[in-house]
C-alpha cells in the first residue's frame, strides 16, 4: 500500500475500534502516514517509541491508597476524546514491553489505566527481513491487528516534497531516477542507503553545505550519491529560466532527460513563490515531449492550484490533455 492510499484508508479504520499495525522498510514514513491521519481525522496523536520503555513505564508507578497497591497511570498514555496511542518501533521493543503493550490491544487497558472508548491503538515497525533488529512480535498482537504494509511510493513522496521545501534538484532526481528512491536494507554492512527519509536529509545537507560528494554518500550510500552528484553536475546546462519569463516561444528547451527533469523542477519551484509567470510556463510547457508537460503542469497544479485554475492556458491545457493528467493521478 502506498502511503497516501494509507492515509486515506487509515482514519476509517481507527473509527472501527481495532489495532492497526504499520509495516514497512526503515525510512518508509510510517510515523508521517499516522500523524497526518489523524490529523484528517481530528485526533490527537500521543506518539510512544515502545523500544523506548521498559514493562513498568506502561503499567506506572506503584502508589499505596487504603493500604492497598494501586498504580499511577504515565501522562503519556491518552485521556481525552478522540485520541491515537502511537506504538512505534513496536517489532524493536522487547518482548516484555510487548506483552505490556498487549493489555493495551486486547484489553485497552493496563493497570489502572483504561484508553478512552474512541481512542485508536495504531502501532508501526520494520519487518523481519528489513534486518533492521526486529523481534518477533507476539502471535496474539498479530491476531488481533489490522495489518497495512507501506511500499515506496516515488509519486507520494514528490508530491510530499513539493510542500516539504525539499530541493528542486533532489526532487527533479527522484523524478529522473525513481527506482533510487529507496532500496533494501544492504546486505553488506553499509551504512547509508537511499529511503525517502534519506534523501529530505540530502535536501537539508545540500542546503548547508553543497552539493558535497562524501556528505552525499554518507546519507544515501555511494550508489545512489555517485548517480546525484552527476545529475547535479548536469544542472548547469538548464536554460535561462529568465530567457523563458521573457519569451517562452524562442527560450531554448533541454535535450537531455537528465536537464529536462531539472528544468521542469526549477520552473516548479519558481512557481511556488511566483504565480504571475504562469502563462509563461504554460506556452514554454507546450514545446517539451508530452511526458515532462503532464509531469510540469501536474506539479504547478499542486503548488498553485487556484492560480492554475483561473489561467486560461493552463486551463486549455487540462482539457486537451485530461487523460493523461487522469493516468498520473
Amino acid at each position: 500500500m502506498t502511503p497516501n492510499a494509507a492515509i486515506q484508508i487509515l482514519p476509517q479504520l481507527m473509527n472501527t475500534g481495532r489495532p492497526v499495525f504499520l509495516w514497512g522498510a526503515p525510512g518508509m514514513g510510517k510515523s508521517a502516514i499516522v500523524k497526518a491521519a489523524a490529523k484528517a481525522d481530528s485526533r490527537t496523536m500521543h506518539d510512544v517509541r515502545a523500544v523506548l520503555l521498559d514493562p513498568v513505564d506502561l503499567r506506572g508507578i506503584p502508589t499505596i491508597r487504603e493500604g492497598k497497591t494501586c498504580w499511577a497511570p504515565p501522562e503519556f498514555l491518552p485521556s481525552e476524546a478522540r485520541s491515537v496511542l502511537f506504538l512505534d518501533e513496536l517489532p524493536q521493543a522487547a518482548p516484555l514491553v510487548q506483552s505490556a503493550c498487549l493489555s493495551l490491544l486486547l484489553d485497552r487497558t493496563i493497570g489502572e489505566y483504561r484508553l478512552p472508548d474512541d481512542a485508536c491503538v495504531v502501532a508501526a515497525g520494520n519487518r523481519s527481513e528489513d534486518r533492521a533488529g526486529a523481534h518477533r512480535v507476539l502471535s496474539p498482537i498479530l491476531n488481533r491487528a489490522i495489518h497495512l504494509d507501506i511500499e515506496a511510493s516515488h509519486a507520494d513522496w514528490l508530491a510530499w516534497a513539493l510542500s516539504a521545501d525539499v530541493l528542486p534538484v533532489v526532487r527533479s532526481f527522484v523524478q529522473f531516477k525513481p527506482a533510487l528512491l529507496s532500496q533494501a536494507v544492504p546486505t553488506d554492512g553499509s551504512r547509508a542507503w537511499p529511503t525517502p527519509r534519506s534523501w529530505h536529509c540530502v535536501s537539508d545537507a545540500v542546503k548547508q553545505c553543497g552539493v558535497h560528494a562524501e556528505v552525499i554518500k554518507g546519507i544515501v550510500g555511494p550508489v545512489a550519491a555517485a548517480e546525484f552528484v552527476a545529475f547535479n553536475e548536469l544542472q548547469r546546462y538548464i536554460p535561462d529560466l529568465e530567457q523563458v519569463f521573457k519569451d517562452p516561444n524562442a527560450a531554448s528547451v533541454p535535450t537531455q532527460a537528465s536537464v529536462m527533469y531539472g528544468m521542469c523542477g526549477a520552473l516548479v519551484e519558481r512557481i511556488k513563490t511566483d504565480a504571475d509567470v504562469i502563462n509563461e510556463v504554460m506556452l514554454y510547457a507546450r514545446r517539451l515531449p508530452s511526458e515532462f508537460q503532464t509531469m510540469l503542469v501536474r506539479d504547478c497544479f499542486t503548488v498553485q492550484p487556484e492560480s492554475m485554475r483561473q489561467n486560461k492556458h493552463a486551463k486549455d491545457w487540462a482539457r486537451q490533455n485530461a487523460k493523461h493528467l487522469i493516468a498520473t493521478a
